[in-house]
């Protein structure tokens, strides 16, 4: 269970160290309607990231 649990406080880990600085780095782009992050860090992150490729 340890063991479990230490992959899954990894992989969270990484993936709010990606997530964070892509959402973040989407929202100062010079655009005129900013992109706001989604709020949970769930697949709506993810999504979002691929739904907005070129910003």
């Amino acid at each position: 269970m340890s063991e479990q649990l230490r992959n899954l406080l990894r992989f969270t880990t990484y993936g709010l160290a990606v997530l964070f600085p892509g959402s973040f780095g989407l929202t100062g782009c010079g655009e005129d309607d900013p992109v706001v992050p989604p709020k949970d860090l769930g697949f709506s992150s993810v999504t979002f990231l691929h739904a907005n490729p070129g910003r």
